[in-house]
């Protein structure tokens, strides 16, 4: 189960040896820290340059595999009215029918305008390549293709009822080409590659500019408000 996976990936703070940090590291590391919400506040200050009227009785957003819902606190923070974000770190579980069909349950409630998908990219990543365990990197994207059936189901019925969505995964991720990914962008969504330097993304010891390609698959419109490929 993906919880249990992730709960192998975590050490607790208790765990590691504890050292305290002098003058210098604790302004570094407070530097650090700030760097991290300019990147934040430049990736999605797009959203501030326009205010587009949400129509009446929607709900603005709801965030699916959330993190720490910074697009969330974004549309809040600009006075929108959002759903409550979903993520495994608050024990939402999108490999459970159950939580899905809650999930459903939600939009046919709120009503929110923007659906929001943007899911881990580790089994995706292009780096499996290089895993010498084949069938462990394929049953880790099998447990995902049902979740992407899924995703059809929703977006369409997003789609069908005047919403938007919005998928985002890395612009490398093998996440793109499975058939069933490949029917819900069929739905009618739009590819936007973003390149992260365009949000000034550098590298820590270089200072230098670094590309790193995301990519988003959006519908109603909604990419040509996006910042595209330099």
């Amino acid at each position: 189960p993906i919880d249990e996976e992730l709960k192998t990936q975590r050490m607790s703070w208790e765990d590691g040896p504890k050292k305290v940090m002098n003058r210098g590291q604790r302004k570094r590391i407070h530097a650090e820290v700030k760097d991290i919400e300019k990147e934040d506040y430049a990736l999605w200050s797009v959203l501030r340059r326009q205010r587009p009227a949400i129509p009446r009785g929607w709900k603005a957003l709801l965030e699916l595999f959330a993190g720490a819902a910074v697009l969330t606190a974004t549309f809040q923070a600009q006075g929108y009215e959002c759903c409550q974000p979903l993520d495994i770190r608050s024990g939402w579980n999108v490999f459970d029918n159950e939580q899905r069909k809650q999930v459903e349950c939600t939009i046919e409630k709120e009503n929110p305008y923007l659906l929001s998908l943007a899911w881990p990219c580790g089994p995706w990543s292009p780096w499996q390549r290089l895993c010498p365990d084949k069938d462990l990197v394929w049953a880790k994207r099998r447990d995902w293709l049902e979740v992407f059936r899924w995703f059809k189901k929703i977006v369409k019925k997003q789609r069908d009822r005047g919403g938007v969505s919005m998928l985002e995964n890395p612009w490398p991720s093998e996440a793109w080409n499975p058939e069933e990914m490949q029917q819900v962008i069929a739905l009618g969504l739009e590819c936007n590659k973003i390149d992260m330097c365009s949000f000034n993304l550098r590298d820590r010891e270089s200072g230098l500019l670094h590309r790193k390609g995301t990519c988003h698959f959006v519908n109603g419109g909604l990419g040509s408000s996006l910042p595209r490929s330099r």
